[in-house]
């Protein structure tokens, strides 16, 4: 991308017969090698119309001229459905990304998930993260994360808290 002339949107070429993902929003886009992994987000319900939390993967493969969809296979048990989470890459050859947080209709989670895109089926696995309770982040969603370094994972701000002590936060927190 160039920023010094014109800047134009298109359409990317997508190879026709592709099942792509479902209308979704509050889901992460994350750029692994020349794949793009979507995950989550929150959707309409087909049969009812109302919101969905979506708990699946896609992949938007870059290669050639045109661009393919398809949904990987999936093993362990993985993140509950969600959206608002972040979700950063990890430096490594095959990809691998880490999950933190998000929320559903009824919950804010503080979890986070290691998923494995090296071969399929990939694998969610999820972390055993040390808990101690001054330097942990209280359940949250509609914050931010970013690798630093290719190993420190910040987050910082969004919405979070249990039950009536929620509210917008200014924290940071790094995980290693």
């Amino acid at each position: 991308m160039s920023l010094s002339g014109e800047v134009i949107w298109g359409d990317p070429k997508i190879k026709a017969g592709c099942t792509q993902p479902s209308a979704r929003a509050g889901h992460s886009l994350n750029l692994i090698g020349r794949r793009i992994l979507v995950f989550g987000g929150c959707g309409e319900s087909s049969q009812s119309g109302e919101p969905e939390f979506k708990s699946d993967c896609h992949i938007l493969e870059l290669s050639g001229q045109e661009a393919a969809w398809k949904q990987p296979r999936v093993t362990g048990d993985g993140p509950s459905g969600r959206w608002k989470h972040s979700c950063v890459t990890l430096p490594s050859r095959d990809g691998k990304v880490l999950l933190y947080g998000g929320c559903d209709s009824s919950a804010r989670f503080g979890d986070v998930w290691y998923l494995d895109l090296g071969s399929e089926p990939y694998k969610w696995r999820l972390m055993d993260v040390k808990d101690d309770e001054a330097s942990v982040p209280c359940p949250r969603a509609e914050h931010t994360a970013t690798l630093v370094e290719g190993r420190y994972m910040y987050v910082i701000g969004g919405y979070g808290g249990r039950m009536r002590n929620k509210s917008y936060r200014n924290d940071v927190f790094v995980l290693n």
